[in-house]
């Protein structure tokens, strides 16, 4: 069960018993159980605020694609899925080791790998999750990336400016994933709903439609352009840098695949000294033009 179901659970639990309570005569046992319970809930539901949800995201469909809340139809359920994970190993990939590609495989995909482990009713879902690792900081990954998958679903059905805000923290590659996904949902005449971590997304079949039409009008424009400022490191972990222009704010992004780790090593000689950046920008542009660029260290040499 994902956290914010149970959350909601424990919220309608508590409504629940708080009006049993209000209604019972007063009585010296049925009243003192009450608010025990009620007060054993309310610490539970405490506690789930503050602790690290586990990578768990529970897809819930209803319309054409499902029977009522007896089945799903099954090539339906497999575009859905195969779509939900690409987006989800290519955003943990960008996000966990800097390096994601334009096609094939990305670093960490076993990281990032997720099994269907229940089927709930209500109309029909499907739960995926990441049942186990070693690696904590992986499985904190994964979550958020889950919960950062369900923002960006609502972006794209909720506007152009929210979702050229939102998707300018993803790698372009994910937009391909995310318009086979909607488009799946569409197709069918479905509605979905997306709850993730402390997060839920429902999105009506209209939505869907112009969540779908949206993702699909929206293109990344790349050119290359060497930029002076002043280098402000890298971090190797993420393969990430920074670095200051001339002019304008801080720049943060993603070192190429094409660097090797020697030359990444060696670009730390650099460190707060004038140097000229090699970048390749990316511009993601929706339909009326909203975006913001995203970059990517080609190369460095002293100014």
């Amino acid at each position: 069960m994902t956290p914010i179901k149970r959350k909601e659970e424990i919220e309608r639990e508590i409504a629940g018993l708080q009006s049993l309570r209000d209604a019972t005569p007063d009585d010296p046992f049925a009243k003192p159980l009450l608010e025990s319970r009620i007060r054993s809930l309310q610490d539970e539901l405490a506690e789930a605020e503050v602790t690290a949800p586990m990578p768990q995201t529970e897809l819930m469909f209803a319309g054409e694609a499902v029977y009522g809340s007896i089945g799903i139809d099954a090539k339906f359920a497999s575009h859905v899925l195969h779509s939900y994970q690409d987006m989800l190993n290519t955003h943990y990939a960008a996000k966990r080791h800097g390096r994601v590609g334009t096609q094939g495989r990305r670093l960490g995909e076993k990281e990032s790998r997720l099994f269907l482990t229940a089927l709930p009713r209500g109309s029909f879902g499907l739960v995926l999750a990441k049942p186990y690792s070693e690696d904590l900081f992986s499985l904190s990954h994964v979550s958020e990336g889950m919960e950062q998958l369900a923002a960006l679903v609502e972006a794209a059905a909720v506007g152009d400016d929210d979702f050229a805000r939102t998707v300018a923290d993803f790698h372009p590659r994910v937009l391909k994933a995310l318009g086979r996904f909607l488009y799946r949902v569409a197709s069918q005449e479905t509605s979905v709903s997306i709850r993730a971590g402390r997060r839920r997304t429902v999105l009506d079949q209209h939505q869907i439609r112009e969540a779908y039409k949206r993702t699909v009008a929206t293109r990344a424009e790349t050119k290359t352009e060497t930029v002076n400022g002043v280098f402000k490191g890298v971090l190797l972990e993420s393969w990430r840098f920074d670095f200051l222009p001339e002019d304008g704010a801080v720049i943060t992004g993603l070192i190429s695949e094409d660097v090797t780790e020697e030359e990444a090593k060696a670009m730390e000689s650099l460190f707060d000294k004038p140097a000229k950046a090699e970048l390749i920008s990316t511009r993601v542009v929706t339909q009326s033009g909203a975006s913001r660029p995203t970059y990517v260290l080609k190369g460095l040499s002293p100014a």
